[in-house]
């Protein structure tokens, strides 16, 4: 993942009044990603996308037991696939957001309806300590304290109680609950996530 990656926090699925209001599903938690005289790039949905999968905010925090997530981002490295614009209004709407952004008339809003709104990486929340994105935890290796090596993450599902890593190697997947009884290490420099597999969970 480069330094100049950007990340989905947020979609345009429709418009609203004549002034050219946006609405947006938003993909985020922090009201901070879409403050007035932040900017945003609105780029057509689906380009070049890094992993294909979504990523996920505030994927793993060891003093938790079951991880609730509820902030998706996907990630990209091009930033030319879109033009920037400047947050000029944001308010509340039932199900999502309203924003106008300077120089985004109803006719140019009209136009924009589908596509997706990112930010540098740089603009991201800052987390809490022992919590991680999705993305910087997508590709890492996984080592079971008994069994070694498993495999790298490769994506992330969604569960009704905690969400679980699908780890890869080769043809084989195998799935890491993300709870803290079984996630015991993550070190980023290293690159390396270390877990206790129940008994039964490796085939």
């Amino acid at each position: 993942m480069g330094e100049n990656s950007l990340f989905t926090i947020g979609k345009i699925t429709g418009v609203h009044g004549v002034k050219g209001y946006l609405k947006i599903r938003s993909f985020s938690d922090s009201p901070e990603s879409f403050k007035p005289g932040n900017s945003i790039l609105l780029a057509r949905s689906g380009i070049k996308a890094v992993s294909g999968t979504s990523v996920r905010q505030d994927a793993f925090k060891k003093d938790k037991g079951a991880i609730s997530i509820s902030s998706a981002y996907s990630a990209r490295d091009d930033s030319k696939a879109g033009k920037w614009y400047e947050i000029e209004r944001v308010a509340p709407n039932k199900k999502g957001l309203l924003l106008l952004l300077k120089g985004v008339d109803r006719n140019i809003a009209e136009s924009l309806v589908g596509d997706e709104l990112l930010i540098p990486r740089d603009a991201l929340p800052s987390l809490e300590d022992d919590t991680y994105y999705w993305q910087d935890l997508i590709g890492i290796s996984v080592v079971d304290i008994q069994a070694g090596y498993i495999g790298t993450i490769d994506h992330v599902i969604q569960t009704g109680s905690n969400d679980v890593f699908v780890v890869a190697d080769h043809n084989r997947e195998t799935l890491v609950p993300a709870i803290k009884n079984v996630v015991k290490q993550v070190d980023l420099e290293r690159g390396e996530m270390r877990v206790e597999l129940p008994d039964g969970l490796m085939e």
